[in-house]
């Protein structure tokens, strides 16, 4: 009889000491997934942030692209102007340097027009211009294609995030102990 007492009672230790450790296998097992679970979430929300920024800079930079592009026509279109007429005959009379006001006026020393160096200077200062603003510009758009990119991959990388946080939930345990659902409700 004594064996059998301690029997039932090293077996109801046994049964409690099982019961602690399924309970804490299964809140250890809760803990996991819920850190889980909040790290996909965390890392989702960063993606989405990174995304934004993303398309806020690839804005900012097709506005610089179309700003560069206005400045760059302006330019020409400056070095058109400034290389004056295709023809001599449509100068007009007061535009040309060899009327003879103008020729009296550079015989005497100092009095030099400075007028057709400066063009030459302002011509070649508004070429170097172009190449740099025309180099800048290519810059801005290779710069804009990358953001478009990275865009792209966050969007993909946001989708497989998405798609797993759907997976951890469809397949988490939603079972649940039938303890819990005989308890009473205290309210």
């Amino acid at each position: 009889m004594d064996a059998a007492k301690e029997a039932c009672s090293s077996s109801k230790q046994l049964r409690k000491a099982i019961k602690e450790a399924i309970d804490n296998a299964v809140t250890l097992q809760r803990s996991a997934h819920k850190s889980v679970n909040a790290g996909v979430t965390q890392k989702m929300a960063e993606t989405v942030s990174l995304m934004q920024y993303l398309q806020m800079s690839s804005a900012k930079t097709r506005t610089a692209v179309h700003r560069v592009h206005r400045c760059y026509d302006e330019f020409e279109m400056s070095q058109g102007l400034n290389m004056g007429p295709l023809s001599s005959a449509d100068l007009q009379v007061r535009e040309k340097l060899n009327r003879p006001l103008v020729q009296v006026y550079q015989r005497h020393a100092g009095n030099q027009l400075p007028e057709g160096l400066a063009l030459v200077q302002g011509t070649l200062a508004l070429q170097r211009s172009l190449e740099n603003t025309s180099q800048n510009l290519g810059l801005l758009h290779l710069a804009r294609l990358r953001l478009e990119d990275n865009i792209r991959e966050k969007k993909s990388a946001y989708q497989v995030d998405s798609g797993i946080a759907r997976m951890r939930r469809r397949h988490a345990d939603h079972r649940w102990s039938t303890e819990e659902g005989l308890r009473p409700r205290t309210t």
